[in-house]
């Protein structure tokens, strides 16, 4: 196959790495490339560095843009260069194995497929986040994980599998793709709304009408650094701003694309989009827990216009908030004693050891995850009753709500999710006693099941 290849390299301030991206592109056994090095108004040498190379290898263009166009501003404007009829992307602290192009220009040929797709590895840096180093170490999935040496995965088979992770990215990020310009012309390139998902709600995007060729072989290499956007988006630090984007907005974003938009039709039509739609569920609710409904409202406003469904499905969730979440009080409750557990698994997003002592000094709230289960068939757990220090505080249903066979005791149990951020301004000074009971489906049966959770505020 002789064709030439567009090898995309969006670059802001990129120098640290950028020498490794060129020289690993420069070393491709595929010659026929057109190197399209596309800078974001960088203010390092990264510019200077490309002027370099350059001048030593006229297939590299240079092309600054006039003003800042953002990442995927930026993305999108290495598709709006290319010349040629293939893009490939290769990001500025990426590198590709020498054979990477010509091995997936290859598979392309041979399975008559636009798409092409490998194995990838991680560099991860020192200075990568704990979060971040944990996700990409022990966390992330991976493709082989799901196809193991299959050539070819059509669209109904990766949506078998991607069903069952409604989030998460199985197959990588743009580098480990290689695809023909016939794609964007049909599917669209990078939704810039995105934040954190950009990149796996295009793959979805293209994968869903096309499959993909697979390689089970590593040809690209992804580089994990605290530079990097992707431990931005998820550092600890991150604004109060950046928290609300990625964690709820991206998810409800993606979710309703799936869900509503027609890009996803062919989708919709081939795949249970029950995980989907419990997922979507659980978000917002958290959500409203984060924020209060209409600060939930006013922060999803600017984008129902653009968002087919989005408005209707919040209206919906809000409208089942509302029926469901009044804090019911305890005498009106029928306790029941019945085979329940309610467990804490997480404080303030470290796992939690029931019976330790948890201190607060500074912060605003207190975020608490658990899990109500219940190992019976005549009642449902669908959710948790909260009091602070012996008073009605919130009661909380439908997170994740699951049926599940437990083979090894043929015995069939409910459980459910729950999540929650207190305002620290509804706990005293001191010691406080926190307790969460299951409720059943009815929200008049109180498991007779107490955990208790100790936080001690210090001010």
């Amino acid at each position: 196959m002789n064709q030439t290849v567009s090898v995309c390299i969006p670059m802001y301030n990129g120098e640290k790495y950028l020498r490794d991206c060129l020289d690993s592109v420069l070393s491709q056994s595929y010659w026929d490339l057109e190197i399209l090095c596309v800078d974001d108004q960088s203010s390092d040498s990264t510019v200077d560095i490309v002027k370099e190379y350059a001048a030593l290898d006229d297939r590299i263009k240079l092309h600054i843009n006039e003003e800042n166009l953002g990442l995927v501003g930026n993305w999108n404007k290495c598709i709006e260069l290319a010349t040629a009829d293939y893009i490939k992307y290769v990001f500025q602290d990426d590198v590709i194995h020498p054979e990477c192009i010509a091995k997936k220009m290859e598979a392309i040929e041979g399975f008559d497929c636009p798409i092409c797709a490998c194995r990838r590895d991680f560099i991860i840096e020192n200075n990568a986040s704990k979060n971040i180093r944990k996700y990409f170490q022990y966390d992330i999935k991976k493709p082989e994980h799901f196809f193991g040496n299959t050539d070819y995965i059509s669209a109904d088979q990766f949506g078998e599998v991607a069903k069952n992770f409604p989030l998460a990215n199985l197959v990588g990020e743009p580098s480990v793709f290689l695809f023909h310009k016939s794609v964007i012309d049909k599917m669209g390139a990078f939704d810039a709304t995105f934040s954190q998902l950009v990149d796996f709600e295009f793959v979805l995007r293209m994968i869903s009408e096309f499959g993909f060729v697979f390689i089970p072989e590593t040809l690209a290499y992804f580089r994990v650094h605290g530079g990097a956007e992707s431990d931005k988006n998820t550092s600890l630090n991150r604004s109060k701003e950046k928290f609300f984007k990625v964690e709820y907005i991206d998810n409800l974003l993606f979710l309703n694309k799936i869900l509503k938009n027609p890009e996803f039709k062919n989708y919709r039509d081939s795949n249970d989009l029950t995980n989907y739609e419990n997922k979507f569920h659980a978000i917002v609710m958290n959500f409203i827990n984060e924020q209060g409904k209409d600060e939930m409202l006013k922060t999803l406003q600017p984008f129902f216009q653009d968002h087919f469904g989005l408005e209707e499905s919040i209206e919906d969730e809000i409208d089942f908030y509302n029926l469901n979440h009044e804090v019911i009080p305890l005498e009106d409750l029928e306790k029941t004693d019945t085979n329940t557990i309610c467990w804490i698994d997480q404080v303030n997003e470290q796992n939690y050891t029931p019976g330790s002592k948890i201190e607060s000094k500074s912060a605003e709230h207190i975020s608490i995850k658990g899990w109500a289960l219940d190992e019976t068939t005549d009642t449902i757990a669908s959710g948790v009753y909260i009091e602070i220090n012996g008073k009605p505080y919130q009661t909380i249903y439908g997170m994740e709500r699951k049926d599940v066979a437990e083979h090894f005791s043929k015995e069939e149990y409910t459980y459910c999710g729950f999540y929650t951020r207190i305002p620290v301004s509804n706990l005293k000074e001191g010691e406080n006693k926190l307790s969460f009971m299951v409720v059943d489906q009815s929200k008049k049966k109180l498991f007779n099941c107490e955990q208790e959770l100790s936080i001690h505020i210090l001010k």
